[in-house]
């Protein structure tokens, strides 16, 4: 066990550093990238100086502020959620689901992650925290009173997943490149355009701005692919993990329930199904979870 688990961690720290090399090599390439399209501009009159230190500060401050979303994420919980704080059981489905968080933490080698309880009519389950050891576990009260035990298992197998693979933190760094990718390129953009319109005529004036707006749109948009790309693959990837620590009946029998559910409710509320009607189509190019049934079927084949 002690083997296993200090592989893991080395896994775990390898992966940070990969993904931080990543990160700092991205935004090496945007700055590259921006001191091509000013030269394109005009980059005799730029002061490269004041321009480095203002895309210094800018990568700063959205990997600071993407860092910092995950450290007070807990605190965001316990305030927005109205979640409390489960420390003694006060019920039979407490006190399972307790015990279940429990048991698969220990299988994984990890601290158990502080669990609170928010009200709810969703059947939902998630995990936060900056690090795998000091993790929070938020579930609904509608899961607790709904699911199986075996389901449970399947549910919280999915979120221990998340947390030993320090997904949170990893999809924070990526949110941060996102962030770079926006403003970076966008405040370069904004710099050369600002060389062809003359602020004394207004159509200028106003054109300035619409381009301005619709490239940072642009660049968002495009950026925001990469980013809901890349959190569909880490649901897959938790879902396999959820099986292999959970057992891959538990994991399917959950993302079966959680499926049910969903249909439930949408046909007592007569809601749309947009996960049925955009299933095969270019919106789920934009959706951070792959539909219940597209997960329902990785599993079953990998299994």
């Amino acid at each position: 066990m002690l083997t296993t688990t200090f592989i893991t961690v080395v896994k775990n720290l390898i992966k940070t550093v990969v993904l931080f090399s990543l990160t700092v090599a991205a935004v090496a390439v945007l700055l590259i990238v921006n001191i091509l399209i000013l030269n394109a501009g005009n980059l005799k009159t730029l002061n490269l100086s004041e321009y480095t230190n203002l895309l210094i500060l800018i990568t700063l401050i959205v990997v600071i502020s993407a860092i910092t979303a995950v450290l007070f994420s807990k605190f965001i919980v316990r305030i927005f959620l109205c979640a409390r704080t489960l420390s003694t059981a006060e019920s039979t489905n407490e006190l399972r689901f307790m015990s279940t968080v429990k048991r698969l933490s220990d299988a994984v080698g990890i601290t158990m992650p502080e669990i609170v309880i928010y009200q709810g009519h969703d059947i939902n389950a998630f995990a936060t925290g900056f690090r795998r050891n000091s993790a929070m576990l938020a579930v609904s009260q509608q899961l607790l009173d709904v699911m199986t035990q075996d389901e449970m298992e399947g549910v919280v197998g999915h979120e221990i997943s998340h947390i030993a693979n320090g997904d949170m933190l990893t999809l924070a760094l990526m949110q941060g490149i996102v962030n770079c990718l926006v403003y970076l390129p966008a405040n370069s953009l904004q710099y050369v355009f600002g060389k062809f319109f003359k602020p004394q005529q207004f159509y200028n004036v106003v054109f300035y701005y619409l381009v301005v707006t619709l490239t940072q749109l642009s660049i968002a948009w495009m950026a925001s692919l990469l980013v809901m790309w890349f959190s569909r693959q880490r649901e897959f990837h938790a879902d396999r993990c959820g099986a292999k620590i959970a057992g891959n009946e538990s994991m399917l029998r959950a993302l079966e329930c959680l499926q049910a559910c969903k249909e439930t409710t949408e046909s007592s509320n007569l809601v749309i199904r947009y996960d049925t009607i955009f299933r095969h189509s270019i919106y789920q190019l934009f959706i951070s979870h792959p539909s219940l049934s597209a997960r329902i079927t990785a599993l079953r084949n990998l299994s």
